[in-house]
């Protein structure tokens, strides 16, 4: 693989360091340069954050190619965009080949008070140790490079500052309105304590007054409780992942002061207020980037600034005019070609196109995927999807405890089957002994560079040998809807590098048991095997179940009945048979449930299919269960459902599901708890009208679900996967 230019990255960064690749990948693109990134673990970040979404999704946007693990990439230009990538504990060390290499310092080496934040004096050795190059450092403004000079390290700084970069048009100027109440002045960062200044110093610089009003984005409960009191005028509002232009439109004027133990390397919210056209006060130690673009002084001055800027609209006018103007001019996208131009040399295609550099192919990259038990196929399912949203260039591994893992093995995967405790009548400790074993073997035989576990019980025996065997990522499918809390279970989050939930159209009804304890993971859109394009037509659908072409036909999945007794669902189902002579139901029977001896009545039909996603088509309604995967499954295929829930206490909360999409007009539902009432539910879905309304409402619903490929492109980063979104090929069934 041949690049202009490589970034060695940890894009979970949640701050400006992230922000400003965000931009730089923008400008790499704009300038015509073809871009990969290695992703890197930075040791400073917790295990289990996940990617910047933000981030993950201008990676996308931008064609930027996530390199594979075990491939060397070439490049005029390789940067490592963080000292603390630098670092001799990395758990797995990139390799590439560049013609130059670079350090990006976001952060000077020391704080305020003289507090190492990491160990310039090493960057250079591990930079030649581990990487075969000499270190050019390049500070992203006036505070780092003194920073660095101030270790005694000037001799490996750039000439130039490598600053940070913003495109203007993404925040629209500000509105220079006639303002006729208090002047509304804003600020946001990270909630982070460093962020915020010292209770003595905010009250001076935020005063309570009548003709100020303060709106504070990213403020935490913990800062403001040192506050004797919070003022008046303060409108106090969470950090959040949406866009901050939204909220910088709505401001007149900008004001940023921070904690005396913070060295701010650039700041970016600075920057995006510029670029706002918003009149902007801060610390004066500022000038050093911003020049005449903003206004300075002490915490106590600031009043004066806001004053001015209130009572005098032209100078308002010029300030915020002269604050857009030098953010495009000294920080816009353009400025970044000549730059790199600069670093790298002015050689284009320095690399002639050629094989690997590589002296034999790489092995193929696997994924374990490992399954818990379960009640049903869901757990399985979802780990299927996204198999195949990985595609053919990741081999999937099933090595799962549940008996319907043979649907796996047809699909072309290799399976291997490990019985759960109650199977084998032993002691949960005895079997997660014997678990450990299997899975250590199972890691050391496949080598895969991923471990995924969809399941809600973390067994400790998978957690220990995925510890123990050390060299894979891993990551957690759980979905929401838990029944009640187990914090003792959520808190595991933080033995994997991804927890991921899935995608629930009911998540507003989702009293959030399963993310207690669990401070980072990553939603997706709801995860679905099948997607519409792939499904049969009715007539398809139906030759090949060997159905009536011509008959009203009713889907039942019911689900494997293994916890749950649906004796009332089937009687009403005969009910509605001795009724509705056009009528016949189909029941779908799950892999892991019981044989039956023959079809009960000559319109009530049995048959097994799967992935039961591609027959959908075939029939006119459903009964079912509300388990995760059918539940979506029907919404997105438009199938007009009764859904009865399992209720059953290992469930998942059924019940809220179907109550929930049943009031936004999604589908019927019937309580377990009034089984007369499903023989009305189903008379009602007979009706065309009625299964039409229920179509309706369902189209808009289902718009786009990419759920499976989302998750995929989560693997992707976390490790190094040849795959979806950033592997430069398109995706199958994408």
């Amino acid at each position: 693989m041949f690049f202009d230019l490589v970034y060695l990255a940890d894009i979970r960064f949640p701050g400006g360091t992230s922000t400003a690749l965000f931009y730089e990948l923008r400008a790499a693109a704009k300038a015509g340069l073809k871009v990969g990134l290695i992703p890197v673990a930075s040791p400073i970040l917790t295990k289990s954050r996940p990617p910047n979404l933000k981030l993950l999704n201008e990676i996308r946007r931008t064609k930027t190619t996530i390199v594979p693990q075990g491939v060397t990439p070439q490049c005029r230009l390789c940067l490592a965009y963080h000292p603390t990538l630098l670092d001799g504990q990395l758990k797995q060390v990139p390799r590439f080949k560049a013609d130059t290499f670079a350090l990006v310092a976001h952060q000077p080496p020391l704080n305020r008070f003289g507090e190492k934040a990491y160990d310039a004096d090493q960057l250079s050795r591990v930079a030649g140790d581990l990487f075969g190059h000499g270190l050019t450092i390049l500070p992203v403004g006036p505070t780092v490079r003194q920073g660095f000079e101030a270790q005694g390290l000037s001799a490996q700084l750039s000439a130039d500052d490598w600053l940070n970069l913003i495109d203007v048009n993404d925040f629209p100027i500000c509105d220079n309105r006639e303002i006729d109440g208090p002047l509304v002045i804003g600020r946001h960062s990270r909630p982070g304590r460093e962020k915020w200044p010292d209770p003595e110093e905010a009250v001076l610089a935020y005063p309570e007054n009548n003709r100020y009003q303060f709106r504070m984005l990213g403020v935490g409960p913990e800062y403001l409780s040192e506050l004797e009191k919070i003022p008046s005028n303060w409108h106090c509002l969470p950090f959040t992942t949406q866009p901050v232009s939204g909220f910088l439109k709505g401001l007149d004027a900008y004001s940023y002061f921070h904690s005396p133990a913070w060295i701010e390397a650039f700041g970016y919210c600075v920057l995006e207020a510029l670029s706002a056209g918003l009149p902007t006060v801060l610390p004066n130690y500022f000038r050093d980037w911003f020049d005449d673009a903003a206004l300075y002084g002490t915490p106590s001055q600031a009043p004066e600034h806001y004053d001015r800027i209130l009572d005098d609209k032209t100078y308002r006018l010029e300030v915020s005019t002269n604050a857009r103007k030098f953010a495009s001019a000294r920080f816009g996208l353009e400025q970044f070609e000549e730059r790199f131009e600069k670093l790298a040399g002015k050689v284009h295609n320095l690399h002639a196109a050629g094989p690997s550099l590589k002296t034999r192919p790489p092995r193929q990259h696997v994924v374990l995927a490992v399954t818990s038990n379960g009640i049903g196929l869901g757990h399985l399912t979802r780990q299927l999807a996204v198999a195949k949203a990985l595609g053919p260039d990741v081999k999937t591994v099933f090595f799962s405890l549940s008996e319907a893992v043979k649907v796996a093995q047809k699909m072309g995967h290799l399976v291997e089957f490990r019985p759960f405790h109650r199977r084998l009548g032993c002691r949960v400790d005895d079997w997660n002994d014997f678990f450990y074993r299997e899975l250590r073997d199972a890691l050391s035989f496949y080598r895969p560079e991923l471990v995924s576990f969809d399941g809600n019980t973390p067994y400790s025996g998978l957690l220990e040998a995925i510890s123990d065997y050390g060299d894979a990522s891993s990551a957690w499918i759980r979905r929401g809807m838990w029944r009640a809390e187990a914090p003792e279970i959520s808190r595991r989050a933080s033995h994997f590098d991804l927890v991921v939930e899935p995608g629930e159209v009911a998540a507003p009804m989702d009293p959030g048991y399963a993310r207690i304890g669990s401070d980072h993971l990553v939603h997706t859109d709801p995860v679905l095997l099948v997607d519409q394009a792939e499904m049969m037509t009715r007539a398809t659908a139906r030759r090949l179940l060997d159905l009536p072409q011509d008959a009203t036909l009713g889907l039942v999945q019911l689900g494997s009945e293994r916890n749950s007794d649906m004796s009332f669902a089937r009687q009403a189902i005969d009910a509605v048979l001795e009724r509705n002579r056009h009528v016949h139901f189909v029941e779908i029977k799950s892999p892991i449930s019981p044989d039956y001896d023959r079809e009960p009545n000559e319109r009530y039909h049995r048959r097994t299919a799967y992935p039961l996603g591609l027959y959908l088509n075939g029939f006119d309604f459903a009964v079912s269960a509300a388990g995760y995967n059918s539940f979506h499954e029907f919404l997105a295929s438009s199938l007009p459902t009764v859904f009865v829930p399992n209720k059953a206490p290992e469930m998942d909360l059924q019940e809220t599901r179907a109550e929930y999409a049943a009031k936004a007009g999604w589908c019927l539902t019937c309580d377990t708890d009034d089984p007369f009432n499903l023989e009305g539910c189903l008379d009602e879905i007979l009706q065309t009208q009625t299964r039409q309304d229920l179509q309706e409402k369902c189209r808009i619903l289902s718009e786009g679900w990419r759920g499976a490929n989302q998750i995929a492109d989560y693997f992707a980063v976390t490790a190094g996967l040849p795959t979806g979104s950033f592997s430069g090929r398109k995706r199958i069934g994408a």
